[in-house]
């Protein structure tokens, strides 16, 4: 899955590398000065610093005498914005955190001189407000810059830099940006043992490596922290507006003006993707350039051979989008280059695609930025351990019983290259400031999605930030369909024209909307350019903005899927009996058919009681909803339930032998199934929609659902069984609830428990089944109880 961070984030999302990490870091040979060539800029050359200390020189200048460090800081960089950031390098323990890892944002900070000292200044840039405006003092007063470290100044030179010594401060864990948090870290720090391993400068980053060993009765570790400050350009990009509608990560100023109320300014976070000057003429003619600061990312040499290249693929599929808006290899993916010694990919200067050593079945991209702007400055793709058998096992459930090749887990390179392409295309999105977008694969009908000549074009979805894994809607009749996602979707095309496109004619953010505005008018109502974040809630709220769906009826694709889960799982043991001489890959199997079976179903309860809701605009924040209509309410819990009535088809014979009876596993599915349909979403949004003119009542609902579960079955059917008395537990545990007491929601079930007694008692009167009539028998003294 897909997590995405941003100096706010993640995506993050939503919205979805390494070892050589563990070799250690080899020192970086910066430009060496002599002493004496640094004596004529010192004011006391008898006593001076810079006459005994190593110097490596960039935009501050580094000095070292045996184990202490000290900064020569330049007049010039007081004042200036730099970003400062902390990560792990190294560590001996990584069931936390991996080397290469940031866990807490960046911030910006300054260096300024006050009297005798240095001090690093931590800017709280959150508000604006205009200079010549009254309020400004006032704003000014409850907005000064906090300091979190002063240095005394041991030397000035003749050239007006300032010389302080930074050993104890970088051999101190700084909270501000540290990584590390107490589940990380084992024991108390040995501070004998710490120490700065490396100090490095070039002309844009200052890299600390420090170490830190950590000592307790039990256990000891030991992790490198690497601390890192890049200097931010003087001149901050031109921000972009954020719009709901487009799905960009983004940040947020307070604006303040007198006699209006706080407003909120947001602004997208993107890479400088610009012509150069020179190719200035040519981007208007509609000539493509190259920008002038392309984004170049670096492949970690762990990942296996034959799976670079793909990588490589998924992180330059995104030029087909710049090559759309007038730029030419606007991204570049390379090796890490072995004989180069100025390459640290530690360095805040490197974005790298890593691979971490961990179990997890993850992947994700990062992303950091000049909060001044929204420019992004770095990147970083992680790639899990275990994330290879993810893409297998979805490959498997989602697409095993139409495709023949994928009725393996341990898929031929062809296949298994296009998945990893399609994963790290989907991480470079979160690098580029996309966040997931859920809404993408619902643009396309279902049936489409068993259309050969659709699906070879469109794919699976309007765009790869959607979490729309693999076709498991395509049937096994269906000929020559593509299983997989687009490389890119109509939506990423467009994400990337909002969020990259010069607009030369504007100079401000403001002049620049009413261009964005019309390029929204310009798709209509095309819903392959609708847009729908990540929310998180057991049952979604909108059915057309879920993880892990594909098509706009979710009942439709998921009567697709299950039946194409139900050959996969007959299948099984037969598919995959040549792969293994323990039964763990059964196991493995079946627990991801089930998984896959309960998204599909879970899809499905979103529209009963959910909304289809739709962004605002630019000039018009109000969100707009669309009831689901009472029809297709009825059509998805009816869906539902006989799903759940009819679930034995899950404990599958020939893989009891491997891996047990799974009954009791299926009758906790039906179980939260109820607690779902039954629980704080599904029957409070019913109540809350009337009020919007839904003409389905919590009393129809209730209606509906006691029909539909306890309906007669098969007299010995121990699901049917377990369904009805765990629903009618449910009830009565409800109508018992001293919060729930005087609500519209309390009369409801009080009123349907009279009901269903009356529904039970003219059953039972005439049932001739013995086991039948005990069972319905008991269902009475529940509810009587």
């Amino acid at each position: 899955m897909i997590i995405n961070r941003l100096a706010v984030v993640t995506l993050a999302l939503f919205t979805l590398s390494v070892g050589s990490y563990a070799q250690g870091s080899n020192p970086k040979k910066g430009r060496s000065t002599t002493t004496s060539s640094l004596e004529q800029i010192t004011e006391n050359k008898a006593t001076s610093i810079t006459d005994k200390a190593h110097v490596e020189a960039g935009f501050i200048n580094v000095l070292k005498i045996k184990d202490s460090y000290y900064l020569s800081i330049p007049d010039s960089i007081l004042g200036r914005d730099l970003l400062f950031a902390g990560r792990v390098e190294q560590i001996s323990n990584n069931k936390q955190i991996s080397a290469g890892q940031i866990r807490k944002d960046p911030i910006l900070v300054r260096f300024q001189k006050k009297g005798n000292r240095i001090v690093i200044e931590y800017p709280q840039d959150y508000r604006i407000v205009n200079e010549k405006d009254p309020i400004a003092k006032a704003i000014d007063k409850n907005n000064i810059t906090p300091e979190f470290q002063l240095f005394d100044i041991e030397e000035t030179t003749k050239d007006r830099s300032y010389i302080v010594d930074v050993t104890k401060f970088f051999t101190d864990e700084i909270p501000y940006v540290s990584p590390l948090d107490g589940k990380i870290k084992s024991g108390r720090l040995e501070a004998k043992g710490v120490q700065i391993a490396r100090m490095s400068v070039n002309d844009q980053t200052l890299e600390v490596s420090t170490v830190l060993p950590f000592v307790s009765d039990r256990d000891a570790s030991k992790i490198i922290l690497r601390y890192s400050l890049y200097l931010l350009p003087k001149v901050p990009m031109l921000a972009r507006a954020n719009d709901d509608r487009i799905g960009f990560f983004s940040k947020s100023k307070r604006i303040y003006e007198s006699g209006q109320p706080v407003s909120t300014q947001q602004f997208i976070a993107r890479w400088r993707i610009e012509p150069k000057p020179e190719d200035i003429e040519k981007f208007k003619k509609g000539e493509l350039v190259v920008p002038a600061k392309p984004i170049v990312f670096y492949i970690d040499p762990v990942m296996p051979a034959k799976w670079r290249s793909y990588v490589k693929q998924g992180i330059e599929d995104w030029n087909r989008a710049f090559e759309r808006i007038g730029f030419r290899n606007a991204i570049e993916a390379k090796d890490y280059p072995q004989n180069e010694s100025s390459f640290d990919e530690f360095s805040f200067r490197y974005n790298c695609f890593r691979y971490l050593p961990v179990e997890e079945a993850n992947a994700s991209g990062e992303i950091y930025y000049d909060p001044r702007s929204g420019e992004i400055v770095r990147g970083d793709i992680f790639w899990y351990h275990n994330v290879i058998r993810l893409l297998q096992e979805w490959r498997y459930v989602q697409t095993a019983a139409a495709d023949p090749k994928a009725r393996t887990l341990n898929l031929d390179d062809a296949t298994m290259g296009e998945l990893i392409r399609y994963a790290v295309a989907h991480e470079m999105g979160h690098v580029l400031g996309l966040q997931h977008n859920m809404r993408a694969s619902y643009a396309y009908p279902v049936d489409s999605l068993r259309s050969a000549t659709f699906t070879q074009r469109y794919g699976t979805t309007a765009s790869i930030m959607d979490y729309a894994r693999n076709n498991y809607v395509a049937q096994p009749e269906d000929k020559g369909v593509k299983f997989t996602p687009p490389i890119l979707g109509d939506f990423d095309y467009f994400s990337i024209k909002y969020g990259y496109q010069p607009i030369l004619s504007a100079s401000s953010t403001a002049e620049e909307v009413p261009t964005l505005e019309q390029w929204f008018k310009d798709n209509g109502s095309d819903p392959k350019y609708l847009y729908g974040g990540t929310t998180v809630a057991r049952v979604m709220p909108d059915p057309s903005s879920q993880a892990d769906a594909l098509g706009d009826d979710a009942v439709k694709a998921s009567t697709y899927g299950i039946k194409n889960l139900k050959v996969i799982v007959r299948n099984t043991a037969k598919w995959l009996y040549k792969e293994t001489e323990t039964p763990e890959i059964y196991e493995s199997a079946y627990a991801a058919i089930f998984k896959q079976y309960s998204k599909e179903l879970g899809h499905t309860l979103s529209y009963i009681g959910g909304a289809y809701e739709f962004s605002g605009t630019i000039g018009n924040l109000q969100a707009k909803q669309k009831v689901v209509d009472a029809e297709k309410q009825r059509q998805a819990l009816a869906f539902a339930v006989n799903e759940i009535r009819s679930i034995s088809w899950l404990n599958e014979k020939s893989l009891i032998p491997y891996i047990g009876s799974k009954a009791d596993m299926l009758f906790q599915k039906q179980n939260d199934v109820v607690d779902d349909l039954l629980g704080n979403f599904i029957p409070s949004r019913i109540i809350a929609n009337e009020g919007l003119g839904c003409s389905y009542t919590i009393e129809h609902y209730l209606n509906d659902l006691s029909s539909s579960i306890l309906k007669a079955g098969a007299a010995n059917d121990r699901y049917i069984q377990n369904l009805q008395i765990y629903y009618v537990q449910k009830l009565k545990a409800l109508s018992e609830n001293k919060e729930q007491k005087g609500t519209i929601l309390s009369a409801a079930i009080n009123a349907q428990i009279i009901g269903v007694k009356g529904m039970l008692t003219l059953r039972a009167e005439k049932l001739t089944n013995a086991t039948e009539k005990k069972h319905v028998a008991y269902l009475l003294q529940i509810l009587k109880s």
